[in-house]
């Protein structure tokens, strides 16, 4: 989705005062069972149904990245009462992405 040289500008600009720790964190995101703790084994989605805490869920329907479907797989877990899911963008109307 990005040229070459703005993603290259993406990376080198905002991304190299993370600590290289929590990008490796953050890319168990993509791997088997979600997004996991430091250590690999507390999958955070497995006590989503656990929390007491109101969530506001939102996608993008043109997100390549997280997907409306995805988001959604999420708040599934949720406890229904605490969660409210929202896509913007409509079908001959504005798009969204993410």
């Amino acid at each position: 989705m990005f040229q070459p040289k703005l993603f290259e500008k993406l990376v080198t600009e905002n991304f190299k005062t993370v600590p290289a720790k929590l990008l490796l964190q953050l890319a168990t995101a993509f791997e088997e069972g979600g997004l996991r703790d430091r250590s690999g084994t507390f999958f955070y989605k497995n006590h989503l149904s656990k929390s007491n805490v109101p969530v506001l869920a939102i996608a993008g329907d043109q997100d390549l990245i997280c997907p409306p479907d995805a988001v959604y797989e999420i708040v599934k877990l949720i406890l229904e009462p605490l969660v409210t899911y929202k896509v913007f963008g409509e079908p001959g109307g504005l798009h969204f992405a993410h």
